[in-house]
């Protein structure tokens, strides 16, 4: 993402062309790493400050005044917000996707991986916690 940034701070963007590039661009960088992995908590922070500073400060030197919170940024236009979407929020309904997935694709492979590996609730929905092996005998 930083490197998209260099080549981008360069050009003079309006703040509307600057959000255009957020909204279109950088929030769907992230989006398969996030469908996959928990994201941690400093690398989401590191991501909405580089979009932040993105945003608001753009190809003028030094810091400028950010000019609403990035919570309010970050809502949906129907709420007054600008709609760049809260990549916390992206990362939880992308994996609670998979959570959905699970018991309607019974027959696919990484549900058989995934039941092999740690079983399967009786509910059907979850799997049972990780086993934990050992290399040595008992």
């Amino acid at each position: 993402m930083e490197r998209r940034f260099q080549s981008w701070k360069k050009a003079f963007l309006s703040r509307g062309g600057r959000l255009t590039l957020i909204q279109s661009v950088l929030g769907s960088l992230p989006i398969y790493y996030m469908s996959l992995f928990k994201i941690p908590c400093g690398v989401r922070r590191r991501l909405e400050k580089l979009l932040k500073g993105f945003l608001w400060e753009g190809v003028e030197e030094g810091k400028k005044t950010h000019l609403v919170k990035w919570e309010l940024v970050t809502k949906n236009k129907e709420e007054g917000g600008l709609g760049v979407g809260n990549l916390r929020n992206q990362n939880e309904a992308l994996l609670a996707k998979w959570l959905w997935r699970f018991p309607r694709e019974s027959h696919s492979l990484w549900h058989k991986v995934i039941r092999s590996k740690y079983g399967l609730q009786v509910n059907g929905w979850n799997a049972l916690p990780p086993r934990r092996v050992s290399s040595r005998s008992p």
